[in-house]
């Protein structure tokens, strides 16, 4: 390959050839038998404009998909983010509704139980205050009725019944 061809290839490629590049054309050239005159010259610079392209081209692909293998694994990243987010509140909402239900299906049986017991108390208390406030009050229902059985007679009756007029106070 003459230097005329030489340097329409590196017009072609935007770039000096390296030596080595040089070299390689100059033993393509002698062992099959090329004149510096002969059109294959051409056919061949054109397939070494080629060659560039598939040598950096492998470059490129690796430098692309690493990048979008990157913009997948952030994309996904985030998404795993968001989708975490939505589980954590998703459960945290669920325990709420979960600990409301759970709250009255207890509290209710026991507050309705603790109703019934404090309905019992009351009613026992009143009745234990009824019976004091009766037995405090007979002794001077009796001593009265003693000294006027008639008038007081209906008041020892009421005493027994738990109450006490206003007529012995």
């Amino acid at each position: 390959m003459n230097a005329d061809k030489i340097q329409h290839l590196e017009t072609l490629l935007e770039r000096k050839l390296e030596p080595e590049e040089k070299e390689r054309l100059r033993r393509i050239g002698h062992i099959l038998g090329l004149h510096a005159d002969d059109a294959i010259w051409d056919m061949l610079a054109a397939m070494e404009y080629q060659k560039t392209y598939y040598e950096v081209l492998p470059e490129k692909i690796s430098a692309a998909s690493a990048e979008i293998t990157q913009g997948i694994a952030a994309a996904a990243e985030a998404e795993a983010q968001r989708a975490q987010g939505r589980l954590v509140e998703s459960v945290a909402e669920l325990a709420q509704k979960l600990a409301v239900r759970i709250n009255w299906s207890t509290l209710l049986p026991m507050g309705l139980c603790a109703l019934v017991c404090i309905m019992l108390l009351g009613r026992t208390v009143s009745g234990l205050i009824s019976d004091y406030e009766c037995g405090a009050a007979y002794v001077p229902c009796a001593m009265a009725a003693k000294e006027m059985p008639r008038k007081f007679a209906a008041s020892e009756a009421s005493c027994t019944q738990g109450l006490v007029h206003s007529e012995l106070q």
